[in-house]
């Protein structure tokens, strides 16, 4: 029979084996999410929904403030974007449905359009063909068959052809194309969405484009986007008929993003606005929910209701993928006409001429937040 003494001792034995898994444990998740330093002095910084990268045969998701190790592969899914920063200040920008690995001073580019703001000699290999620079900011798209270079501010060497900011190189990388780079010259409206809002934020870097020009840009391209919406939304609709104003908005959730389910922050513009004031044409007798339904139907903004006796009509569940309780207890959607919140449902109240009507969601329950 075992004594109490011998008991003691293989009780104290299994306890110092379990602490030491558990150490092991926890410095093999340590070493993987970089919680004990990095010797690439690279971090992760302005991360929208959801980034994955994979390191030592391991994936997981990537977060604001962690570290990108030497050999990381970055992934972003759709409607998701990452910067990475070195302590240089130098940063690699990552668009959505991009993958690519980073090494010490260059990255291996295997889909999808990276911008690079290098402040150090950093190059790029994508589908073979070279990228590199000293000192330049450029962006890189691979796409099948093609890889596009456009350079913004210093000399950026492509497949050793030398190109200047304001400059595009295109590539073929078929196997029975022609390799040689073609070069020419490219303006600011040629430049995507993407690439656009990081160029703005290459405020100590002079480049091809100014600030206003790209501004300029913007402006025109959310007006265009505007005018072609409200065309959409009143097609159909008497020209000569009533009208009032709809807008769409999760600007609360800004000040809240800490609080904001997983997954849901690519769902949230930068300014909040899902649907800018737009005047939409309707006839006598719609209702509140006749209009978002036809707003969001000729938009492709993404609308969920349910009928809900207690409102005696539809209630909102989900507006573009952001639906109830996914910014904490309380929150959601409501509506607002000419600045007053109606105690019934949008299936009961009649849109007059003029109205303003507002679908906020709020993160503070009845309070509106501007």
């Amino acid at each position: 029979m075992e004594s109490a003494k011998k008991k003691r001792a293989r009780n104290s034995i299994m306890v110092i084996i379990i602490a030491i898994i558990a150490v092991v444990a926890l410095v093999m998740v340590g070493n993987l999410q970089g919680w004990f330093g990095s010797d690439s002095n690279v971090s992760v910084v302005d991360k929208v929904g959801n980034v994955n990268v994979e390191r030592s045969g391991v994936s997981y998701s990537l977060e604001n403030g962690g570290s990108v190790e030497n050999g990381d592969t970055i992934e972003t899914l759709s409607g998701s974007t990452v910067t990475v920063r070195s302590s240089d200040g130098g940063t690699v920008n990552f668009n959505q449905n991009t993958r690519a690995t980073l090494q010490r001073s260059s990255a291996g580019l295997e889909s999808g359009q990276i911008v690079v703001d290098a402040l150090s000699p950093y190059s790029v290999t994508s589908q073979e063909i070279e990228i590199s620079t000293t000192d330049g900011v450029f962006s890189v798209d691979s796409n099948k068959g093609v890889v596009q270079v456009d350079v913004f501010g210093g000399s950026v060497e492509v497949a050793g052809t030398e190109a200047q900011p304001g400059q595009r190189v295109m590539v073929l990388t078929s196997s029975d194309q022609d390799h040689t780079p073609k070069i020419s010259d490219a303006t600011s409206t040629s430049l995507n969405d993407y690439v656009i809002g990081v160029l703005k934020g290459v405020s100590n870097r002079q480049t091809a484009y100014t600030a206003d020009e790209l501004d300029n840009v913007t402006e025109q391209r959310a007006a265009d986007k505007q005018a072609a919406q409200q065309a959409s939304i009143n097609a159909g609709q008497s020209a000569d008929g009533p009208t009032c104003i709809v807008e769409i908005d999760c600007k609360s959730v800004l000040s809240n993003m800490d609080k904001l389910a997983a997954g849901k922050s690519q769902y949230i513009p930068a300014d909040g606005i899902i649907l800018p004031e737009t005047t939409v044409t309707f006839s006598d007798g719609d209702t509140a929910y006749d209009v978002l339904y036809r707003v969001c139907s000729s938009t492709g903004i993404q609308l969920e209701t349910t009928w809900q006796a207690a409102y005696n009509g539809q209630y909102i569940d989900g507006i573009n993928n952001l639906y109830a309780l996914d910014c904490g207890e309380g929150t959601g959607w409501l509506y607002f006409v000419n600045g007053w919140s109606p105690n019934f449902g949008i299936s009961a109240y009649q849109v007059q001429e003029g109205d303003v009507i507002r679908f906020a969601y709020t993160c503070t329950g009845m309070d509106f937040e501007e």
